[in-house]
This record gives structure tokens, sequence and C-alpha cells, in this order.
């Protein structure tokens, strides 16, 4: 006897019988555990339901109740399997033997057979790709396929057919209002009309004339405007400002007509006076847009007496200390043993930290010293760096250096710089020098301090990249030498010092972290920090005659200071690099840097060779900047003016860094990102005031009906660019 149960209830038992009726109000019967066979994978199903056979022999196949596999059960005497229901219904009586019918849904139903005893049906199922006739239960040829349509009429009218259920005629399913019936390869598609046929329209970067197709749904380009014209709608008109070119507007200027288009604008103050915010100076009227849509965040002001306002450990101060008693004080050492008296940062220099050194290597270039004071050997300069730090210094960093601005002073006679890696100096500063102090003889002044050409750094983290040391090296040198150069005519009187060799400390910063850019170690930090922050450019922060003076100034006036010398270095011929940087010569940029360092102070020394002034230059230096948005996006005629042009930058292949300007994120070293730094605020976001002698970035898109606009500033300059997308 086999038992049958429901829900682990036993319903009947099959008494020698080869099929059994469950139980009934029972949804579904599982035979004993023990007689179903091992679970079928990829067999899985919903417990209870229940399908007919596929040997359509009648049978029933009920899924088993853990929902892993089917049973077959033969339906009951006077039944048979009903293929729309899955289950056993009584047959229909005084069916005519040989006559046929269709079972299932339609399109999918089988052939059914009248047995020859008139009493039960027997399925047939159609050959091929035949489908069963409902209205004759013959297997015929399908009309069409499942899911296929078709369009019944022109190309602009949203009749449309699709597939009948049963796969022998098309019915009737016409588009939703104002959509179309479009062909398509697999037959049709409602589209929703876009335009009225024949209308004409402009694209939305107004470079093309569009025109309406015959089914309304899609726009054709009938016409490219050239490259001094503009579509307005739908026809090209000579425009205002031809594609590629640089159009500046002034308030002298008065209202100015703007012609369709997308353009990058740079809005340029050139007021030296002082950084004090103005009403925003650019005044848009007519069809104006944003062409991308973009959220930025604004730089705080922090006052840079705050060490956290000094990234990379650029130094706030190196004041030289005013009060000159001359008394003996530490004779140079060239042994491998050294007191180093570091200069108290805290107090900007005018105290010095008395420390132990020994010399851990000796180069052409540069000596290494490490503090070991309080620390053993090897802790703050470790073995393991210590061959590729002095190679990336002997060989690339100080060369390179001195190729762009000079020798420094030798006051001690050794011919090298030294550097001490030190545990003394605060966190926020990672390296800095003090010439005014250090260059002088001992006993100038009533404080010791290190005599010769020194640079104070924190002690080297293992963990680290060397090429972060050494990018920072690069920049403390670089200050190192021209400070020195500044200092010598007055080394034998300090009281003889007149204020402007300190001045213009951003400049200076500027020209240290230029040096930075070009050492081919990485990039130049700060740059990234004054092009994430465009808005806090500031032309009288350059001429800042100390880091405390200007209470306003954050870490993008170092990168804006570095942006500046960049520009007045490439406009006088900057480096040219050869071979990934195995060939360094000067293309003439020397010239400029050599004249910075020579002159006093201010913008007589700020300016390019050529001779333009700041409110020419600056201008200049601007569109160079916005430029850089639009490489590949210019007409092929817009000639480059050299005037508007940054150098190319250049991948040190032995180093790993960059050569030249940091202006986008593929010359970041490390980075993921691709493209400008600096981004283009979208009009619709641009603010409501700006700095004196700052810059403002744009991207404007001007509609069909043109626009206006003024400058309403008379220090301001608005640089206009129309270009392709």
């Amino acid at each position: 006897m086999k038992v049958y149960s429901c829900h682990r209830a036993c319903l009947s038992a099959c008494l020698g019988l080869s099929l059994c009726i469950p139980f009934f109000g029972c949804t579904s019967s599982d035979p004993n555990p023990m007689d179903v066979p091992p679970a079928i994978p990829g067999e899985a199903c919903t417990p209870a339901s229940q399908r007919c056979s596929s040997q359509h022999d009648g049978s029933v196949e009920i899924c088993r109740a853990d929902g892993r596999g089917w049973f077959s059960q033969m339906c009951p005497t006077g039944t048979t399997c009903n293929v729309t229901t899955g289950s056993c219904e009584s047959v229909d009586t005084g069916c005519e033997p040989g006559s046929a019918r269709c079972e299932g849904s339609p399109g999918t139903a089988a052939r059914a057979v009248c047995a020859a005893d008139g009493k039960r049906w027997a399925l047939e199922p159609c050959a091929g790709l035949q489908v069963c006739d409902a209205s004759s239960g013959a297997c015929v040829d399908p009309v069409c396929a499942s899911g296929e349509s078709r369009c019944e009429k022109g190309p602009t009218d949203p009749d449309r057919s699709t597939c009948a259920p049963d796969r022998l005629s098309f019915i009737n399913t016409p588009c939703p209002g104002n959509h179309v019936c479009v062909p398509t390869t697999t037959g049709s598609t409602c589209v929703a009309r876009l335009c009225s046929p024949g209308d004409r329209q402009c694209s939305n970067d107004y470079l093309q004339v569009l025109v309406c197709d015959t089914s309304g749904t899609s726009l054709e380009i009938i016409e490219t405007c050239a490259d001094d014209e503009a579509c307005s709608k739908g026809i090209c008109e000579k425009s205002t400002m031809p594609l590629g070119q640089t159009v500046r507007v002034t308030s002298s200027d008065g209202p100015f007509s703007v012609s369709p288009g997308r353009y990058a604008v740079v809005v340029v103050n050139t007021d030296t006076s002082n950084d004090e915010f103005v009403d925003y100076p650019l005044h848009l009227d007519g069809s104006i847009s944003d062409p991308v849509t973009t959220t930025f965040r604004h730089l705080e002001p922090q006052k840079v007496s705050d060490p956290a306002a000094v990234s990379r450990g650029y130094p706030m101060s190196k004041g030289r200390t005013a009060t000159v008693f001359p008394r003996p004080g530490p004779e140079p050492n060239d042994a491998e043993t050294r007191t180093f008296f570091v200069p108290r940062y805290e107090t900007g220099g005018e105290e010095t930290i008395p420390r132990t050194a020994t010399l851990r290597a000796s180069g052409q270039h540069v000596r290494v010293w490490e503090d070991q004071s309080t620390s053993s050997a090897g802790t703050l300069v470790p073995d393991t760096v210590l061959d590729e730090l002095m190679d990336r210094l002997d060989h690339a960093v100080l060369p390179r250096a001195k190729a762009m601005v000079g020798e420094p002073t030798d006051v001690d006679g050794n011919g090298k710089i030294d550097i001490l890696f030190t545990d003394v100096l605060p966190d926020a500063v990672k390296a800095f020098c003090h010439p005014s102090a250090t260059l002088f003889a001992p006993g100038t002044f009533s404080v010791s301090y290190d005599y010769g050409e020194v640079v104070y750094a924190h002690g080297i983290d293992e963990s680290a990249p060397v090429w972060e040391t050494s990018t920072l090296m690069s920049h403390e040198v670089a200050q190192l030498i021209v400070l020195s150069q500044r200092l010598e005519p007055f080394l034998s009187d300090p009281e003889s010092i007149p204020p402007w060799v300190e001045a213009d400390i951003y400049a200076v910063e500027g020209l240290a972290s230029l040096v930075m850019g070009w050492s081919g170690q990485s990039h130049a930090w700060p740059v990234t920090t004054a092009l994430e922050h465009p808005q806090e450019a500031s032309l009288a922060r350059l001429t800042a005659s100390s880091y405390l003076a200007d209470a306003t100034a954050n870490l993008a006036s170092y990168g804006f200071g570095t942006l500046v010398q960049e520009y007045l270095f490439d406009q006088a011929g900057a480096m040219v690099v050869s071979d990934g940087g195995a060939t360094i010569q000067d293309g003439g940029g020397k010239a400029y840097l050599q004249a910075f360092t020579a002159g006093q102070e201010g913008w007589d020394r700020i300016h390019p060779l050529d001779g333009r002034p700041v409110s020419t230059w600056y201008v200049d230096f601007a569109t160079a900047l916005l430029l850089v948005h639009l490489d590949g996006k210019l007409a092929p005629s817009t000639a480059k003016d050299p005037r508007t042009a940054f150098a190319p930058t250049v991948l040190d292949t032995k180093y790993g860094g960059f050569l030249g300007p940091t202006l986008r994120w593929e010359h970041v070293r490390d980075s993921s990102k691709k493209g400008p730094i600096h981004r283009l605020m979208p009009w619709s976001q641009h603010p409501a005031s700006m700095r004196r002698g700052g810059l403002s970035f744009l991207a404007v898109s001007v509609g069909d009906s043109g626009a206006t606009m003024q400058v309403s500033e008379d220090a301001t300059t608005a640089v206009w660019v129309r270009h392709r997308p």
C-alpha cells in the first residue's frame, strides 16, 4: 500500500490500485518521501501547483511540497488534464470520434481530438510552428508572431495594429494622444510628437539649423552655420561673437548684444588697491540659461596667523630679527656631527632650539642631516628612503631649481644646502628656511643662529612616498635661493636691509611653488586649492608685505601667486623639456625670474618682460585660464594668441611627477580625476559680489532671442568665448 499525505495528514490509502484519488479539499498530494525520487536541480516550482504532463497522456503533474520537483499522477477514469487549468476535469461525453478542438491559451493552445470511444479527448500538439485555430480546431500557420506590431498608415498617423492573442490576425491598437506610429526594424513603436513636420529650429548649441521630419518625431540637420554665424530661430545669422574668438567687454562699451550660443566667460577685476568685495559687475538680460548644473563650495577666509591655514607646512612668517647685537656665535662645522640652532617657529625665529644632528648623506648639491638629540639614528631619516631621497634631490630638485632661479649664496663656503630633518617643528609646519638670520655671520644677532644656507624640515614618514618630501624640498630650496640673492648685497650690514627685500610675499611664495611644479616630483600643490576656489583670487594679496598683513588670506593665496608666476614665466618662454625630463633647457623663462628677483617690489617687478601693465596682462592671464576649459571646443580656424597661453605640461618619465603648469587633474600626481581643475560656474549660481582684483568663471547659454550684457564697474573686463559643446 502507498500512503499519500497533505500537510502531514494521512488522507487516503491505495489498496493495490495504480492511482489514488486525493482526499476532497486537499490542495496537493505528496507521495511518501520514501517513494519520491531525489529533487531535480533547476526544477524549482511552487508547492502544490499543477500542470498537465508533457507526455500528453491526460495525466497531471503536481509540484512537491518542498518545491523541488514534480511527480506525475494519472487523472481518474472519466477525467483528463485540462491544459488551461492544469487540473483533472470530467471529459465531455458524447463527443464525435475524430472531432477536434483547441485547449489552452490562445496562440499557445494545444489541439485535442475526440477518442474513438467518443468519451475522452486526447491531446495532439500541432506540428512545427503551427497554432490551433479555435474556430475549427485545426492546426494552421500563424499570421503573426506574439508581440508583433505594424503601422497601418503613413508616418504621421497614430493607427497601429498588434498581433492578436491567437496569432491568427492583427487587431487595431492605436497610439495614445500626441503620439504617432513609427516603423522599426522589429515592427513599430509609438513615439511622442516633438515638432510639426517641416518646422525649423536651432540645435542646443546654436551651431546648426534643424528641420522637423515628416513624422514629427525627430529633427534633422539641414545647415551648419559658419564660424562667424549663430543659429537664431531656425536661421543662420551673423554673430556678435564669432566661434572661438575672445571678445572683451568693459563698462565703456555700454549695453552689448550677445548672439545665441554656448559661452565660457571670465569676469576680471584689475583693481590692485585692496581685496574688498564689490557688487557683481556683470549684468545679463534676455534668453539666458545654464548649459551645466554644478554646485560650488566656497572657501571660508582664514587668517594666516592660524597654523591650520597652512597646508603642507608652508611657513607663515620668515621675518628676520630686528635687533642687532654682535657677539660670538657658532662656527661652520663640516664634521659628521653638528649642533644646529632651529628657529622657534612660534616666535617668528626670535628664539632658537639647540639640536645635535648627524650627517646622513652628502651629495653634489645638498647635505642631509638628522636630528638625533632625542631620536635614535634612522628615526627621522629612515635608511629605506635615504638613497632615493638623495637621488631625487641631487639629480632633479636642485639642478632644476638652479636652472630656473640661479645659484644660491654660499656664505659658509661648503657649496651645498644643508637640510636638517628634526622633530621640533610644529605639526602644521613641514619645512621652512630663515635666510634673514642664517646668512649672516656668527655673532651678528643676540640669538644664536645657524650659519649657511639651511632648510629645516619635519622628519620623514617612512610610509609616505619619497616624492612628497622631495617636492616640498623643491619649494624651500627655491625660496632660499631667491631670498639669499635678494639679501646678498646687504649681508655685511643687516641694518641696511630695505623693507622691500621681503616684499610681495605671496608672489615670492608663488615663485617657490612654480619651481615645485617644474621639479618633476609631483605637481604644484597649492595651485589645486586656488583653482578649486577661483573666487579667492586677489591682486592685492600678491603684494602683501608679510603673511600676517592680510587677515583674509588663505591657502588659495599661495596657489594664486603660483598661477600668476607660472603665467609670467611661461610668457617669457618657460623651460624646454625633452626626452621625458632627461633634458631641460631655459626657454627664456629664467630671464623673467631673474628680473623678478632683482626688482624691488610691487607691480614694477610683477609683470611680463614685454612690459604689459597689470590692467592688460591680468586680463590675458584670466583668458588663458578660461581657455584651458575649451581645448578642442574652438573653431578650427581660431588663431592662437601666445599672450593667452600657458606652457605645455610634460610627464617626468623617471621621477613620475610633472614638469610645467598644474592646470588639469591629469597633471596632479596620483589623481583619478580628469579635466580642468577649475570649473565654470553656471550663470544662475553667480555670486552677488566679487573681490577687487578677483576672477569669476562662468558658463552661460544664450537662447534664440539673444541677450544683452553690461559691465557696471570701471576696473572690470568680461571676456566671452563662444564654443562648441
